[in-house]
């Protein structure tokens, strides 16, 4: 199931849906592709909700708030559990395709990056939050 979950977000990657942005998981200018998973995350289990821009930020930055988890730069708990990916360990894959679309690399390479690595990501542990 989660390999499937992973193509849901890939594809969403990969179409015309998201503005690619960067520095948090979702502000003014568009969605890091973080954001982009968690808005798939609510689309699809109908848990979660973004925040209105926050006051301080100069961006627009929102937090995704699900359940008791809310972050304005990390992928919750919730919604990388639903993913299936462990927070464990230092295995560091989120943070690591996070970095690449702060640098500018396309959303479509990125997607391309999450398939040819998808069982690795499964497989490993994923530490997004040390």
């Amino acid at each position: 199931m989660s390999a499937e979950r992973l193509k849901l977000l890939t594809a969403a990657l990969r179409s015309d849906t998201y503005t690619q942005g960067k520095d948090t998981l979702r502000n003014d200018g568009g969605f890091c592709c973080l954001g982009v998973a968690c808005d798939i995350y609510m689309k699809e289990t109908g848990d979660g909700e973004w925040s209105e821009p926050l006051a301080f930020s100069k961006i627009g930055a929102r937090n995704f708030i699900a359940g008791e988890d809310s972050s304005t730069s990390l992928l919750p708990y919730r919604v990388a559990d639903w993913y299936g990916i462990n927070c464990a360990g230092d295995y560091d894959s989120a943070n690591h395709v996070a970095m690449l679309n702060d640098r500018g690399v396309p959303f479509t390479q990125i997607a391309d990056i999450i398939d040819a690595k998808v069982e690795d990501m499964l497989s490993r542990p994923w530490n997004m939050h040390s």
